[in-house]
């Protein structure tokens, strides 16, 4: 398959960024480069979550249209992303810092990123008028590396719910649920919940 990108054509993510692109919810840069490796980042993450449920046809968002306040208090209300992290604030998808910040463009670590998938989920789910439980669709991994780690039950969750947790560059059983997420996983993952919120609903439709 050919990439639209100069720098994605023989990565695992291939397949999974063009058609993240194809939604809509992430884009490369104008240089037509990807940047598959580069760190997404906490106010990307928001912006891309938004976009990823705004494209299922039976979610209705209300539009992130301007912000009136400041969400946080290091996130002006004039910053691109300001909307969309009010936004996730209220519905719950994503928390600031002990300290009160956001950190909009510290990167988020690949543990931060599956529970924000998570949250959207039960989000998306609740909207539909379901019930926020996600089911599960096939075994959950067994990572070597989350025993202690304060996100261990969400990843070995989201890694039953479409393998939204998967491991790290797709090999062995380690999560690195500390390293930064990089682009191309960060687009998968938002892919994979996708995928999971609209089979999920077809499933349910097809069953009334």
């Amino acid at each position: 398959a050919s990439s639209s990108f100069s720098d994605t054509s023989r990565g695992i993510y291939q397949e999974e960024i063009e058609n993240a692109v194809a939604l809509g919810f992430i884009s490369g840069y104008k240089d037509g480069t990807f940047r598959p490796t580069e760190s997404l980042t906490r106010e990307q993450l928001v912006s891309m979550v938004y976009g990823a449920l705004e494209s299922i046809d039976s979610l209705n968002l209300e539009p992130a249209s301007s912000v009136p306040t400041q969400p946080y208090p290091d996130v002006e209300s004039s910053r691109w992303s300001a909307s969309k992290i009010q936004w996730a604030k209220e519905n719950d998808i994503v928390k600031g810092y002990p300290d009160g910040t956001f950190q909009p463009g510290t990167p988020v670590t690949r543990a931060e990123l599956v529970a924000v998938l998570q949250n959207a989920s039960k989000f998306a789910k609740m909207k539909q008028g379901e019930s926020a439980e996600l089911v599960t669709n096939q075994e959950p991994t067994n990572f070597s590396d989350i025993s202690s780690h304060w996100g261990a039950e969400t990843i070995q969750a989201m890694s039953a719910y479409c393998g939204v947790a998967s491991p790290y560059q797709e090999t062995g059983n380690s999560f690195n649920p500390d390293t930064p997420a990089q682009r191309d996983y960060a687009a998968a993952a938002t892919l994979r919940t996708h995928d999971c919120l609209t089979v999920n609903n077809e499933e349910t439709m097809n069953e009334e």
